[in-house]
């Protein structure tokens, strides 16, 4: 220490040292999900295969909704709670698996337990791939992976009040009168 300058004790932050980062598993925007023993209802036939699931783009999040809304064919709210769930998990198998095989496009949207398990598999991925609040290991780290910040907020030291801030303002009708009981 005493013939290192401080350019050099600078320099010694620079550069981790072998173990001195955590590893961090990436995981890619393709994984593969393997299915084994598939029971045909039909022939009775057993299938196993490997689907590919690709983390959503912006547009193909977009076009999940407009697919799920299509599905509803009226008032989504008007839906029971295991439907809505269901068409979700429909239109989002139909845009993350890339190039399923034949018989996974004609059981999916019918049975249940293929549907949710596959969709499950496909909402954790894009979970891991953008690591939305997960630690080493999948754990929940029970914080944000960002902090966003603005003047806006700056009432109080805890961010109280910035839900106060982020509530919509009645609007006063047109022509500036305030309606009865303004």
């Amino acid at each position: 220490m005493a013939d290192m300058d401080l350019r050099q004790v600078r320099e010694l932050g620079d550069d981790p040292a072998d173990g001195d980062t955590a590893k961090v598993e990436l995981i890619g925007r393709e994984l593969e999900i393997f299915v084994k023993g598939f029971v045909d209802p039909d022939t009775g036939k057993v299938h196993n295969g490997t689907l590919i699931s690709r983390v959503l783009t912006p547009e193909e999040q977009l076009k999940v909704g407009r697919t799920a809304g299509r599905m509803a064919g009226g008032p989504w709210l008007n839906l029971p709670p295991l439907e809505q769930a269901r068409i979700l998990a429909v239109a989002q198998v139909a845009v993350q698996i890339r190039e399923p095989p034949e018989w996974f496009d004609a059981w999916a949207p019918l049975v249940d337990d293929l549907l949710f398990q596959i969709v499950g598999q496909c909402r954790a991925h894009n979970q891991r791939y953008l690591r939305a609040g997960r630690a080493e290991g999948g754990e929940t780290t029970g914080r944000p992976l960002v902090s966003v910040s603005s003047a806006l907020f700056a009432a109080s030291a805890d961010g109280a009040g910035a839900a106060d801030a982020a509530q919509p303002r009645a609007r006063r009708p047109r022509g500036g009168r305030a309606a009865a009981g303004d």
